[in-house]
């Protein structure tokens, strides 16, 4: 597979043999390339073919914009879902729940931040439980 872009360390776009275009996904697979090389299969860790040009365009988008780590967690997710599901998950679940669950991440860690300097803690070594999530008052 020859790469024809490179949107990050972690995301890279090829050809195949077939001249289908596909997004690479795998830690470390943009690092040091140049288009035109040939991409390092031992790195890939998912493949995406998307048929649909404004799926493709979502999820070139959130590629870029995200951290391995959450497209991992991401990952995760989804393939235990699948196996507890027993059923094949539409692609563009990577999308959805990727951009969901970094827009809830990004919202939880500006509210612990706010926390705590509203409480004077930042830069103590003071810990405090708090909740990941609002709970119903009983």
């Amino acid at each position: 597979m020859i790469i024809k872009k490179i949107m990050n360390n972690n995301v890279v776009f090829v050809e195949d043999r077939k001249k289908n275009e596909l997004i690479l996904v795998g830690s470390g697979i943009g690092f040091k390339m140049k288009p035109g090389m040939k991409a390092d299969e031992s790195r890939i860790e998912k493949t995406f073919l998307l048929s649909r040009f404004k799926e493709q365009k979502r999820l070139i988008e959130l590629l870029s914009k995200i951290s391995s780590e959450d497209f991992k967690l991401a990952d995760h997710i989804i393939q235990y879902a699948r196996a507890a599901l027993g059923t094949d998950l539409d692609e563009n679940i990577y999308v959805t729940l990727t951009t969901t669950w970094c827009l809830l991440w990004k919202g939880q860690r500006k509210a612990l931040f706010s926390e705590m300097l509203c409480c004077g803690r930042s830069g103590s070594s003071t810990h405090r439980n708090l909740p990941l999530a609002s709970t119903p008052s009983r």
